[in-house]
């Protein structure tokens, strides 16, 4: 008998088992997939910035020292210098009332021009 309930034992404990690996394999598989969606995003955004540089660079003769000091100012306007452009928080749009981050130049509910400075304009 007790033979008999520890194979029931081992049974419910293979297939919660085999169910769990299930579960990550699939949840593998959907990462794998995201990050490759996101490495393309990311050779997407790369070329786009490089035509963009260079296009600034060609017609307008800017050069990679004014590169240099604009990405270091608008990296300063969180108030730390580490290389990203933080979301210090959320904002609510003064028409419509919708929730936004500060980041945002306008309301993505309504339209509406925000005001303050964003990361992407002058402070």
């Amino acid at each position: 008998m007790s033979n008999f309930l520890w194979t029931i034992f081992q049974s419910g404990q293979i297939g919660r088992n085999h169910s769990t690996a299930t579960q990550a394999s699939v949840k593998s598989e959907r990462n794998a997939r995201d990050v490759n969606y996101l490495e393309d995003r990311l050779d997407t955004l790369s070329l786009a910035n490089q035509a963009m540089w260079e296009l600034l660079s060609n017609h307008l003769g800017y050069t990679e020292d004014d590169l240099l000091k604009k990405m270091e100012e608008i990296d300063m306007r969180d108030g730390v210098l580490d290389g990203k452009i933080t979301v210090s928080a959320v904002k609510n749009c003064p028409e419509c009332g919708h929730t936004i981050r500060k980041r945002r130049a306008n309301c993505y509910g309504c339209g509406a021009a925000l005001k303050g400075p964003t990361p992407f304009s002058e402070a």
